[in-house]
């Protein structure tokens, strides 16, 4: 695996490579109620789209109000890029439920973050794609920049991720150090898998394996099978380790991260969600099974004991405990779960047929959108 930082890679070098090779890119953000940041993040990557190192702009929105659109988000997302962009034509906004999209696409799946990527790719044109999330504060070009940079350089490398600072945060009147799923259990984690039961070697090597800020080639991401729901990121990660393998991966140094921060109740329910995602792969694609009590009794006496090296405050240990509680029902559960995911966009009958339709429809509907400003 490959290890970089953002400052690594010089803009016009990066515009002189994608020039010489043809290359177009896609930034896709996807999006639930955003409205807040969603502005920031269209402004930014419009200022790389200005200079010709962003080629279209997609936006995945799935903002509901009782099971219609919700287009505030929408709206905030088109302002933006009519008041950036010198070429409007690069902004395209699409919505997971629309039924023309569904209908192409074969699904009837309008949730969940891994289908608002699936979706976006499909309506996308970029050979890389890059994506951004909808809620970062601090946003500029060292994301774009950064992501790209590793694929538009080596040939070999097909897949790029972030990592960063999580800085500390004030919640409820505590002092909170970020990436407590990351720091207090993925890690952990993927540590135990490798060095106790020699499972996804070296994966543990990620510094921030559930990063949503990744960029990968547009042929990678059509082979992957796609879950519906929040699991994405592991689930593309372990999906990736296997394809291509840790060879043709990089990660990049972004330096900081500022998002919205979610509650300690929230994160451990993610906690679960990720657990039953992470040990249903092992499980189907490695034969690596959990569902035995005494294995779940290990595994969970090993958290607990490598799940100390994150630790930064005393309030850790109680989060600690309360993932230990959502790894224990994640595996306990685990019988009845069976992932729901998209088949690789590749092996859609008739895909490229569909995908200009789905170009098309997006295109229409961003005019359409904007044309009610």
């Amino acid at each position: 695996m490959h290890d970089f930082d953002y400052l690594d890679f010089d803009i016009d070098d990066l515009l002189r490579y994608k020039e010489e090779k043809g290359i177009k890119i896609s930034v896709i953000t996807p999006s639930f109620q955003e409205e807040k940041t969603i502005g920031k993040v269209i402004a930014e990557t419009a200022r790389l789209a200005n200079q010709d190192l962003v080629d279209e702009i997609l936006v995945v929105d799935g903002s509901t109000i009782e099971g219609h659109i919700d287009y505030r988000t929408i709206k905030v997302a088109t302002k933006a890029a009519l008041k950036s962009l010198e070429k409007f034509d690069s902004f395209k906004v699409i919505h997971q439920t629309q039924p023309e999209i569904c209908a192409l696409l074969e699904t009837d799946v309008t949730i969940g973050k891994g289908d608002a990527l699936y979706k976006g790719v499909a309506c996308a044109m970029g050979d890389i794609i890059i994506f951004l999330d909808s809620d970062i504060i601090n946003i500029d070009e060292r994301f774009v920049r950064g992501l790209a940079g590793p694929i538009l350089t080596f040939a070999e490398i097909k897949f790029s991720k972030a990592y960063y600072h999580r800085p500390r945060f004030k919640m409820r009147g505590k002092t909170i150090f970020g990436g407590r799923v990351t720091r207090l259990y993925m890690r952990p984690i993927l540590r135990i898998l490798d060095r106790e039961y020699d499972v996804l070697e070296r994966l543990e090597d990620i510094t921030y394996p559930l990063s949503g800020e990744v960029a990968l080639t547009r042929e990678v991401f059509e082979s992957l099978t796609m879950p519906h729901h929040f699991g994405v990121e592991i689930a593309m990660l372990i999906e990736l380790y296997e394809k291509i393998g840790l060879r043709a991966f990089a990660q990049v140094d972004l330096r900081e991260h500022l998002h919205h921060h979610r509650s300690d109740k929230a994160l451990a329910g993610m906690v679960e969600q990720i657990t039953r995602t992470l040990f249903w792969l092992l499980r189907e694609h490695l034969g690596v099974d959990f569902e035995e009590e005494d294995r779940r009794k290990t595994i969970r006496e090993l958290y607990g004991r490598y799940a100390i090296d994150g630790v930064k405050t005393i309030d850790d240990f109680r989060r600690i405990d309360a993932y230990t509680r959502s790894l224990t029902r994640g595996l306990r559960t685990l019988h009845d779960f069976e992932m729901r995911y998209h088949p690789p966009l590749k092996e859609l009958p008739g895909y490229e047929k569909r995908r200009k339709k789905l170009h098309e429809h997006a295109v229409r509907h961003t005019h359409d959108i904007a044309n009610r400003l």
